[in-house]
């Protein structure tokens, strides 16, 4: 049911990218963030902002429910496979050049090279003999790479350096 309800959560945010929608404003982030981690029950997520000039007029070409679904899947996915279930999560954000950076990194496990390379393919799961351990169809991250690709933005998924874990990195074009 709940798979169920995530595609059609997709399918709805989708629509906006063909009908309009309203920018988010990169200084909404915060909050929520903040909401996501109290539905989600995560206890740890540390949010550092860097180089951002006017967060109240800077607008990113994604709308709210499209931010609010992003992060959702990306949280979800770090306490899902987090080996105890409880990550620390560090959201960075910067700017770059035309956009915005927007990395999440977690305490958890590391992907291989193969791993990696599947990460945003529909279906995709990591658990190579699918025994059911994590539950999922491994449409979460797909989901998240369509809307990014969609207005224009970038994803990368990478092992961290300093410790065991997983850092996404998403560049967002600003409106």
């Amino acid at each position: 049911q709940s798979e169920i309800e995530e595609i059609l959560s997709y399918l709805n945010v989708s629509k906006t990218t063909k009908r309009g929608f309203a920018f988010c404003k990169l200084s909404k982030l915060e909050s929520m963030i903040t909401a996501i981690k109290k539905m989600l029950y995560i206890k740890s997520v540390i949010v550092s902002q860097q180089d951002i000039d006017e967060p109240d007029k800077t607008y990113l070409s994604a709308s709210n429910e499209m931010m609010e679904l992003i992060l959702t899947e990306l949280f979800s996915n770090a306490k899902k496979f987090h080996p105890n279930g409880t990550p620390t999560l560090k959201v960075n954000i910067a700017t770059v050049p035309n956009g915005i950076r927007i990395q999440v990194c977690d305490n958890g496990i590391r992907l291989s090279p193969e791993q990696l390379a599947g990460i945003w393919t529909p279906y995709y799961q990591g658990e190579k003999f699918h025994t059911g351990e994590v539950k999922g169809m491994g449409l979460g991250l797909s989901m998240v790479a369509s809307i990014i690709w969609n207005i224009g933005g970038t994803c990368n998924a990478y092992n961290r350096t300093d410790i065991s874990g997983l850092v996404i990195e998403l560049i967002l074009p600003f409106d």
